[in-house]
């Protein structure tokens, strides 16, 4: 593997989170809101290395956007999984949020051997899995911000799914007949 170009780094076996990988859509709620791509990428804070690289290419932007001065906390992609934006799901990581518009088309979704998961397999790629994960550092231009984009998600390995889990439909869904159910009552 060959090193990477400035302003990319690899986010290597994080959990995956929130994954708008095959569908774009807007902020629910939000009518001006544009669709687009995007996930979330749980780093562990014990990857130093990743987590240096990460720091690297903000410091890098800073510098040359904004005369060193890093940008508030609330203006950054990379948040602190134990702080106020984490959850029981982000203990202990690093919360990088990648995205990336529509426009520009969905990112490279891929498996272990590179070979491309298409939208008919997304549900290889959920919430909970680990990814290797290749995002792209910039500054919007006219913003204020450091922000991260999605650019390739391999998938690595499966994890406990994030969320409520599957119910167990015999338990709480009545078997219907067979028969017209114009008469049927509950």
């Amino acid at each position: 593997m060959s090193s990477l170009p400035e302003g990319q780094v690899l986010i290597p076996t994080a959990r995956l989170g929130y994954p708008k990988l095959f569908t774009a859509s807007g902020i629910k709620n939000d009518a001006t809101s544009k669709p687009r791509y995007g996930c979330q990428l749980y780093l562990p804070k014990s990857d130093v290395k990743t987590c240096k690289a990460v720091q690297a290419e903000i410091d890098r932007l800073s510098k040359v956007n904004f005369k060193g001065t890093k940008p508030k906390a609330k203006d950054l992609f990379i948040k602190d999984g134990d702080g106020e934006d984490g959850d029981e799901n982000t203990a202990g990581h690093w919360i990088i949020s990648a995205n990336r518009a529509e426009s520009q088309g969905r990112p490279q979704v891929i498996d272990r051997q590179r070979k491309p998961i298409d939208s008919s397999e997304s549900s290889k790629v959920y919430a909970g899995c680990y990814v290797n994960a290749l995002i792209g550092v910039y500054v919007p231009k006219g913003w204020s911000k450091i922000c991260a984009s999605i650019e390739v998600v391999q998938f690595v390995k499966g994890g406990e799914p994030f969320g409520g889990g599957r119910v167990d439909v015999d338990a709480v869904m009545p078997e219907l007949p067979d028969e017209d159910l114009e008469d049927y009552e509950p």
